[in-house]
């Protein structure tokens, strides 16, 4: 009861004042070291974070919504980006923030500093903020992932993670990746029916897109009606929607990278890192990584394929949220 007088509260401030972008709001989420903390059922360290809601520029309650989570530099210029084009779009959309209250702004050397895991219990958080406020559809709420955010976005569609991190049954109505880490595999491959969108580079040396293939294939063979599509757009790299990097095609990254990393659960709950199977745990997960990361690979901007990935964004939520937008607002 709480928690929904606060999001009341927050939209209704949001109303009654559209000169600002958003408002902040409380999210209980909780820390995990590793994935196989969640399947094991452990409600991990309490952590509240917090988020930024704004409302759509146009439409009327119930709104739909989308979560959007950010990369590993953080909410910088590509996610409000983002908030904007979705909020342009009629939807309520909350700005995750799984850096600040850990102490983080960016991650650079070491993605471990903060968890996918944590990241999934983030956005199930954030699921469940918005699905308890009677000004927006708990039906149409998506998620939207860039990057290390990309993974949380895919993986939040496995059930065995939506029967533990939203007991009440709440469930995303779209998952949307932007060339995400699809490194792990999991026995449990039952998915929560929602539609999935990746959309990767084909010169992505970051995060590459065959690991998203292999993935999907997976799924679908465990979810023979799962609607999952990856879309690889020819000659991009890692980063190609990034305003900043509009005019500049092709720059180093000096960071670690899991690029050659294949994480498999082999039984229940336990996982190996396959090129060296070594045994993960939320204990050895940094080292581990580490052994199987890689640096020295460019990320790049594409102007064209920003724009065409945009677009096949757009009328995915489109479709599947069944919004009505005037089609030639154009970006």
């Amino acid at each position: 009861m709480i928690r929904n007088l606060i999001i009341v509260a927050a939209l209704a401030a949001l109303a009654a004042c559209a000169s600002r972008p958003g408002e902040r709001v409380a999210l209980h989420s909780a820390d995990y070291g590793f994935v196989d903390e969640i399947l094991a059922g452990d409600p991990g360290t309490p952590r509240r974070l917090w988020a930024q809601l704004a409302l759509p520029e146009t439409g009327t309650p119930p709104y739909p919504a989308v979560v959007l989570v950010h990369s590993a530099q953080g909410r910088d210029t590509q996610m409000w980006m983002y908030t904007e084009r979705f909020r342009a779009l009629g939807m309520v959309t909350l700005t995750l923030d799984s850096f600040t209250q850990r102490g983080i702004q960016k991650i650079m050397e070491d993605q471990t500093e903060v968890t996918e895991a944590s990241m999934i219990a983030d956005t199930y958080a954030a699921l469940r903020l918005l699905a308890a406020a009677p000004e927006i559809d708990a039906n149409r709420i998506a998620v939207f992932g860039i990057s290390k955010g990309g993974a949380p976005s895919v993986y939040t569609m496995l059930e065995s993670f939506a029967d533990r991190l939203a007991p009440g049954g709440e469930r995303f109505a779209l998952h949307v990746a932007y060339y995400p880490w699809c490194g792990i595999d999991f026995l449990e491959r039952r998915a929560t029916g929602a539609p999935l969108l990746i959309q990767a580079g084909s010169r992505d040396g970051i995060t590459p897109p065959a690991l998203c293939a292999e993935l999907i294939e997976n799924f679908e063979a465990a979810n023979p009606e799962l609607e999952a599509q990856l879309v690889v757009h020819e000659g991009a790299r890692h980063a190609f929607d990034h305003p900043y990097l509009a005019y500049l095609p092709a720059i180093p990254t000096t960071y670690l990278t899991p690029r050659r990393c294949r994480i498999r659960e082999v039984r229940p709950g336990e996982f190996i890192e396959t090129s060296r199977t070594t045994e993960l745990t939320s204990a050895n997960l940094t080292q581990a990584l580490r052994q199987c990361s890689a640096a020295g690979f460019l990320a790049g901007g594409d102007p064209e394929a920003g724009a065409a990935a945009w677009e096949i964004t757009r009328e995915a939520f489109v479709r599947h949220l069944d919004l009505h937008i005037v089609q030639d607002q154009g970006w």
